[in-house]
């Protein structure tokens, strides 16, 4: 690691609904390859993944489904072709299908080599009724 190691920081990242659709539609629009001639100056990019990767899990009944967020593991794709290295999941969404699916959510990231952040689970299941 040199001397000045750039870190790009990006907020949040929701794969779920239009995202999905349009991901499943026209895949050939998420090449991003004017914004990978931005981050390919950085050493790590990071960003927020806001909804889990999973296909199981289910939301709990008192969950508002209008402010539920699932995409299915596929749209890691996306994640992959902006050369994301790192997320976090430490935000208010993750838990939206479960503790199953942010399982399985990290068992997607480790398949295609994004380390994931996140804060313990114990507090995490505290924000919801589990």
């Amino acid at each position: 690691m040199g001397a000045n190691f750039k870190i790009a920081l990006m907020g949040d990242a929701m794969l779920d609904r239009d995202v999905q659709t349009h991901f499943f539609s026209n895949p050939g629009d998420f090449h991003f390859t004017e914004i990978n001639a931005i981050l390919a100056d950085y050493d790590l990019r990071f960003l927020n993944l806001e909804n889990p990767l999973a296909v199981n899990g289910s939301p709990h009944p008192q969950q508002q489904p209008r402010v539920t967020f699932r995409s299915h593991p596929k749209t890691v794709q996306i994640l992959q072709n902006l050369n994301i290295d790192a997320v976090t999941l430490a935000n208010n969404h993750i838990l939206d299908h479960g503790p199953d699916a942010l399982a399985e959510t990290l068992e997607h990231l480790d398949r295609v080599k994004i380390f994931a952040t996140l804060v313990p689970v114990a507090i995490l299941r505290s924000q919801r009724p589990w």
